[in-house]
């Protein structure tokens, strides 16, 4: 959510970002590229870091390595993610959300993939 606080827990600050909260407005709404579903444009800032909250889809892949199965995770989103945002309030003039993404880093399966950006 970059500079906006915008609450203490993750259900907080899901609901403040889609509803506001006190003096702090909601994030913007706007359509999925061109269809009907709706999407909050996410605000970065440079000072956003980008986590994995939870561990769902590495100890998914776990459980299928110990049943025998070999996976190939995909991870949705991230180039799409930020090709969609934009720059918080708070973020230099010249700041581009994609610059987070940085140098790649070791990743722990043997092959993951990044969804390609969609158009």
């Amino acid at each position: 959510m970059g500079a906006r606080d915008l609450g203490p827990s993750d259900v907080d600050t899901c609901f403040a970002a889609a509803c506001g909260r006190d003096a702090v407005a909601p994030l913007e709404l706007t359509k999925w590229f061109d269809t009907n579903h709706p999407h909050l444009v996410p605000e970065p800032d440079p000072s956003t870091v980008f986590a994995l909250t939870g561990d769902k889809p590495v100890a998914r892949f776990r459980e299928a390595l110990a049943l025998g199965a070999t996976t190939r995770p995909v991870l949705l989103g991230p180039v799409t993610f930020l090709l969609l945002a934009k720059a918080s309030a708070a973020a230099p003039h010249d700041f581009v959300p994609l610059d987070l993404l940085g140098a790649p880093t070791a990743r722990p399966a043997a092959c993951a993939d990044d969804s390609p950006p969609l158009p």
